[in-house]
């Protein structure tokens, strides 16, 4: 029998409780452990799946576990130092959507990943759609023709409740805005289907909600 892929999970919020439930379904992989700041998350998570192995500090778990891959859930602006710190401890990681907040960070996250010989993953689910890759068999093959303009737009309202509720979303620091938050995955397709933007320019405002970036 195979040997079975060691996850540890960093942040227990929204996105990293469905990492530990998909994980722990998943009868090639299993989870060594957990870590969040909020004591109360850890412990429920753990709880719920026969009693996880529980860190407050990411660092020690990065000493401690004996994980094969750090999957990182937390808010955006820690991705970068978080995956550079993962990847100097000789562990793959799997990074959630934004892969960072910046070009700068993305690189550097790529580099060390490279000098330290670990493989990095960001969350790009959508790629494996099947009308999305059926879309990009299309564009591939030239069934569509020559391809002239591509247009993506993003309809998504939030409330004032999804960001109150949160001590992380509409901050500029950690979440960094619609861009990284609600359109990520749509530029990436719109990048894999056509190939790289060339020039961008950008108009934002904030209408209708107390908080630091766009809406």
């Amino acid at each position: 029998m195979d040997t079975k892929i060691k996850f540890a999970i960093v942040g227990c919020g929204n996105i990293g409780k469905r990492h530990i439930a998909v994980i722990d379904a998943e009868a090639r992989a299993e989870i060594s452990a957990i870590c969040d700041i909020d004591s109360a998350k850890c412990e429920e998570q753990s709880k719920l799946y026969n009693s996880l192995k529980c860190y407050n500090d990411f660092e020690q778990m990065l000493k401690e576990t004996d994980a094969d891959i750090i999957s990182i859930c937390t808010p955006h602006g820690l991705h970068a130092q978080m995956t550079v710190s993962a990847a100097k401890a000789g562990k793959n990681v799997l990074v959630e959507k934004p892969m960072a907040l910046t070009v700068k960070d993305c690189k550097t996250m790529i580099e060390t990943a490279k000098n330290y010989y670990v493989k990095l993953f960001v969350v790009k689910q959508n790629r494996y759609n099947v009308p999305i890759a059926l879309a990009k068999e299309a564009v591939d093959s030239g069934h569509l023709g020559r391809i002239f303009m591509v247009q993506c737009n993003v309809l998504w309202n939030r409330h004032q409740e999804y960001y109150s509720s949160s001590n992380w979303r509409g901050n500029k620091e950690l979440e960094g805005g619609s861009l990284y938050t609600h359109v990520s995955h749509f530029i990436d397709l719109m990048i894999w289907w056509f190939g790289d933007i060339i020039e961008a320019k950008t108009v934002t405002d904030t209408k209708n909600h107390n908080i630091e970036v766009e809406d």
